[in-house]
Parts: C-alpha cells; structure tokens; sequence
C-alpha cells in the first residue's frame, strides 16, 4: 500500500475528531480530499453545534440594610449580601434577651447585672476552627478592655461535641466566663445566630448594637462604640 493511498483515511480521521469537537473543517483537504485526479466524494460528517444555554429566572433584588452607626459594613460577616445583611440587623437597637444559662465556668454572669457595661457575646463551638483561632483574640480583648467597662461572654453550642467544653477552654486558656448554650440553642435562638463565632454587642443600655461581627474587627468595633459610650469616671 502507498502513502498516497492512506491520505484520505487520514484526512477523515481528522474531520471526525474535528467534529467530535464541535469545530467544522476549514478545508476539503483537510476534510480527508483525495490527491487523484479523480476527487473523492467529500464525507459528510455531522457536526455538533452548542445548545444555547436555557433563559435563566429574573434575580430578585433586595435593598441592602444600612450599617448601624458607629460601625462599619467591613467589620462585618455577609455584609455585601443584601439577603444574609438584613437578616443580621433585625434586632438591632432591641433589648438584648437574657441569657439563660444552667452553669458557668467562671463567674456568673447575667445582661440584666451587666447593665451599665458593654457586653460582648461570642457565640462558639467547640468542633468550630475559626471559633478556636479567634480565642486568643477574645482573651486579649477581655484582659484589654475590662477597664473600659467592657465584659466578652461566651456561650458554647450546646448540640454538638459539648463533652470537649472544658478541654477547649483550657487548652485556649480562656480568661472570661464561658457557659454552655441549653434547651438545644436556646440562647443563639434569641439571638438569631446564623453562624459560628457570633459575635454580639450590647450597649451600657442593654441594647444590640452589633451582631455578626469578625473577630479581627472587634476591637475596632469597641473603640467605635466607646467614643459613643465611654466608660464612666
């Protein structure tokens, strides 16, 4: 057999594996057209063409809440997410709820007592990675911000992998009263946790200022709130 004689079983290989690939052959020859005087009759392949895509619904927009003053919208989680954002601030400016709390580890703790300071909330899990990394960022927060008349609280899932409570507030070393959540998150509930960590602020009139807010953005967030609210002489 001559290499002539195999051209146009190549030729067609050629348009085949064009086809196959949704492209149409740019040329008889390169289609597989014979190189005798007598030309071939050109092999109709048939060629895949794109499927336009299907017409996707209309997306509802929905008005972006706007921050609540002093704070900023990058301080917080989900903020550029109209439907997440305006979830977060439904119940800024509300009375913060009352923590119901069977026992805690370190000192008792109650909003209705606390009133007067600035309250931060955090609540966490302990099968949580961005809960436990945050945690040295909550201790120095306590340590640096409790002669400016704030007090961090947290409170644990109380659903999942509760037995390691003590473990992970030991091996964090926390430094500020911590409790365990109960009657299945009753006290996220309140609060319309959405995520873990969430992080709360209530003000020295026991309202929520802040919700959903990053652990990073914190310390900005009280130093905001206490040029508002500065601790009392």
């Amino acid at each position: 057999m001559s290499i002539l004689s195999t051209i146009p079983a190549v030729g067609l290989i050629i348009a085949l594996h064009l086809a196959g690939h949704g492209l149409v052959p740019v040329s008889e020859t390169a289609a597989g057209a014979s190189v005798s005087a007598a030309p071939a009759q050109r092999q109709q392949v048939p060629v895949r063409r794109a499927t336009p895509p299907a017409a996707q619904p209309e997306v509802q927009t929905e008005e972006m809440a706007e921050v609540p003053p002093p704070f900023q919208r990058d301080w917080f989680y989900h903020s550029d997410r109209a439907v997440m954002w305006n979830r977060i601030v439904t119940q800024i400016g509300d009375p913060a709820p009352e923590l119901e709390v069977d026992a805690w580890r370190g000192d008792a703790m109650s909003l209705k007592a606390l009133k007067g300071d600035i309250v931060v909330i955090n609540f966490w899990a302990t099968w949580c990675g961005p809960c436990k990394s945050a945690m040295p960022t909550m201790n120095k927060i306590a340590t640096e911000y409790a002669d400016k008349g704030v007090r961090l609280i947290g409170i644990c899932d109380d659903r999942r992998a509760a037995e390691n409570f003590d473990q992970v507030c030991e091996q964090y070393k926390v430094s500020f009263p911590m409790a365990l959540d109960v009657k299945d998150r009753a006290n996220g509930q309140k609060y319309e946790r959405l995520w873990f960590p969430f992080i709360v602020i209530v003000d020295r009139e026991g309202a929520i200022r802040a919700k959903g807010l990053r652990p990073a953005s914190l310390a900005e967030a009280l130093d905001a709130l206490l040029e508002e609210q500065p601790p009392k002489s």
